[in-house]
Order: structure tokens, then C-alpha cells, then sequence
């Protein structure tokens, strides 16, 4: 079975499946799988071994029968990782440290008491929770290694005061959040997404879903490569960078940060309210919507060489605007402090529409001339 879940995932990486049809066969042969497990060795806790070494302590747990419908992940003063591999079971590790160990603090025994789980054939939680144990400084690391090409229909990852770093997870649905740490995601493929961190950043590289939410309070936010249908990125204090993205539809807000996109769409909203706005259309881009607004900031609009049927509004109050495409000037005016609106349109085609807008700073729209 291992070798069809290499192949599923290759086709989904290739773009020969879509991810739909990917998670689609995953979750098939998964219960093909499961209908060859009696379910008493389902639901039986894999066995677990702890120890020390090298100052630290361990747990350790090896599944060959993981739960797929629904796994979830709680830490505190803690990290996780997951991670795949080419063998036919899924692995727990996890590592602690104390930076304060007192009174004859047993780390070891500490770690097999803190650790709780609950489980049966679909379901599966994981907490650890150091509450009671701040003396003791405790940081610990959760590592989770799955077969390759695992699919889950559930998948939940939450870490207080430590990062989350996931590569190459199948899932219908996930959710990660992280308190004071950063989030970090490569070759993830769900129909739905959702990466939230407060006080962190979230870096994405490579995903494919039908709807992502990047969102954190106090970060910046960045996303490299990957396949969306709709692609939502939201900070408060914090730049946002989208590189070779394609979606259909693109949100990106910050209130305080700078917004600079290099991707293909079909729709375009940036809003920030302190910073500047830089959208760049790669080549062959066409029939797309470019919304751009800041308060205090430029907003600069790079479009294809030889573009055609590009038309809009540009507005400042405080600044200039200015449309040049194709070697033809459309627009150069600068406002004095009062609303200044300037609707333009290259020819009678209609395939690019452009509306953007700063308060106090300039509007620039330009393709490669």
C-alpha cells in the first residue's frame, strides 16, 4: 500500500491529479487499509518507550494502525514538527528539556505523567501541558513522523509558546494555531486551511487548497509557490509577500506592514493602512481585478509587457497619479491636497480592471516600457 500512497502524492506534487482528486483516492485506499485491521488492534494504545539521554528525556510511540479521521495536537513551552517518511507506521517522539530542574525534579518521570492521550480507530489527541511546571523551565519538542502519503480528514496542530514546522501533510480539512511562535508550512495539500498565529510568522511554500486563511497578529506573512482557489492573508503589524502564487481569489490586509505581490489571479484586493503596496502581473496574466488602497503609502502597479484592454480609477489626495502603458502616457497629475479621481482606459477591450487609491502617497501604474 505504501508504494500507491508515494504514487497518489507524486501525481497530486506533478499536478496530474487536482488535490480534491488526490485526497479522494488517499482516503480510499486508507479504508482499504483499515478493512484489513481487525478493530481491536485499531483501537489498542501503541505501545510507548521513555528514557534519558544527553540531558534530556524521551517518550516515544510507534503506530501501525494511526487514527486518519480525526487527529489533534496540544502543546505549551513546546514545538511541533511533523514530518513523512517511507516507512508503514506513524511515530510520536518527544523531547524535554529543563532549564531549572529543582528539588530532586525528576524530568523523565515528569514527561511520561504530562503526557495525556485519548483514542480510538478514528479519533486520536495528543496534550502535553506544563502548567504546574514553570519553575522548572521546560521546553520540550514534538516530533510527528507519518508514512508518506498519509491522508487525514481532520488535522489539528496547537502550540503556546513554540512553533510549527509541517511538511508534506494530506488532510480534507487542518487548522494550525501558535501563541508566540512561528508557523511554517511546505507541500501541504487540504481543501481547507487555516494558520493562525498571534505574536509570529507564517511562512507557506507550496500548498494546493481550495480555501486558505494565513493570519497573525503581531508577523509578517509570506507565501511562496502553491495552487489556491481562494487565498485569504490577514495581519495586524506585519508585512505580507506573495511569491508565484496562483488562486483564483487573493485577500491581503495589514494595517501596519507593506504588501508586495508577484503571483497569477483572477481577483486582487490589498489593503494596508501604513504602507506601501506593490503588485507585479506576471506575464500572460489577463482578464484580472486589481483592487489596492493604503492611508500613508505608494501603491505601484507593475503590469505585462505588449498588455491590452487595461482600463480603471486612480485616486490620491496627497500625491500623484500615473498610467503609462505600452510607450502611451494616460495618466501624469499630482494633487494639492484635494481629492483627485482619474478614471483611464487603454483601448475598448475590457480584460484588466485597476483601482487603486492613497491618501497621503502616489499611485504609479506601468507595464515593462
Amino acid at each position: 500500500m505504501q508504494e500507491e500512497r508515494i504514487m497518489i502524492a507524486r501525481m497530486i506534487e506533478e499536478r496530474k491529479i487536482t488535490a480534491e482528486q488526490g485526497l479522494a483516492l488517499l482516503d480510499a485506499l486508507t479504508r482499504s487499509e483499515d478493512e484489513a485491521v481487525q478493530p481491536a488492534e485499531a483501537v489498542e494504545a501503541a505501545p510507548s518507550t521513555s528514557g534519558m539521554q544527553d540531558g534530556q528525556a524521551f517518550w516515544e510511540s510507534k503506530w501501525p494502525a494511526f487514527p486518519t479521521e480525526y487527529v489533534e495536537f496540544k502543546v505549551d513551552n513546546a514545538s511541533i514538527t511533523y514530518r513523512v517518511w517511507d516507512r508503514d507506521y506513524t511515530q510520536i517522539h518527544v523531547s524535554a528539556t529543563s532549564g531549572r530542574a529543582r528539588g530532586g525534579f525528576d524530568l523523565q518521570r515528569w514527561l511520561e505523567e504530562t503526557i495525556k492521550q485519548s483514542h480510538d480507530e478514528d479519533r486520536y489527541k495528543f496534550s502535553l501541558l506544563t502548567e504546574g511546571a514553570e519553575k522548572h523551565q521546560i521546553e520540550a519538542e514534538v516530533t510527528i513522523t507519518a508514512p508518506q502519503g498519509q491522508a487525514y480528514e481532520m488535522f489539528r496542530l496547537e502550540a503556546e509558546n513554540g512553533n510549527i514546522d509541517v511538511g508534506q501533510l494530506y488532510a480534507e480539512t487542518s487548522a494550525f494555531s501558535t501563541t508566540n511562535g512561528n508557523l511554517a508550512l511546505e507541500s501541504v495539500t487540504c481543501e481547507t486551511v487555516k494558520a493562525t498565529s498571534v505574536n509570529g510568522n507564517v511562512s507557506v511554500n507550496g500548498m494546493t487548497a481550495e480555501e486558505a486563511s494565513l493570519l497573525t497578529t503581531n508577523g509578517e506573512i509570506s507565501a511562496s509557490g502553491g495552487k489556491y482557489e481562494d487565498l485569504n492573508c490577514q495581519t495586524m503589524n506585519g508585512n505580507v509577500h506573495l511569491h508565484d502564487v496562483s488562486a483564483e481569489d487573493i485577500n491581503s490586509t495589514t494595517v501596519n506592514g507593506n504588501i508586495h505581490t508577484n503571483s497569477r489571479f483572477e481577483d486582487l484586493s490589498c489593503r494596508t493602512q501604513n504602507g506601501n503596496i506593490s503588485i507585479h502581473l506576471p506575464e500572460g496574466s489577463e482578464e484580472s481585478d486589481v483592487k489596492a488602497e493604503t492611508q500613508n503609502g505608494n501603491v505601484e502597479i507593475r503590469l505585462p509587457d505588449e498588455i491590452a484592454g487595461v482600463y480603471g480609477e486612480l485616486r490620491t489626495v496627497h500625491g500623484a497619479v500615473y498610467c503609462s502603458l505600452n510607450g502611451r502616457r494616460h495618466v501624469d497629475m499630482h494633487a494639492e491636497g484635494q481629492p483627485l479621481s482619474v478614471a483611464f482606459r487603454q483601448d475598448e477591450e475590457e480584460l484588466v480592471h485597476v483601482k487603486a487609491s492613497s491618501h497621503n502617497g502616489s499611485v504609479h501604474v506601468s507595464d515593462g516600457k
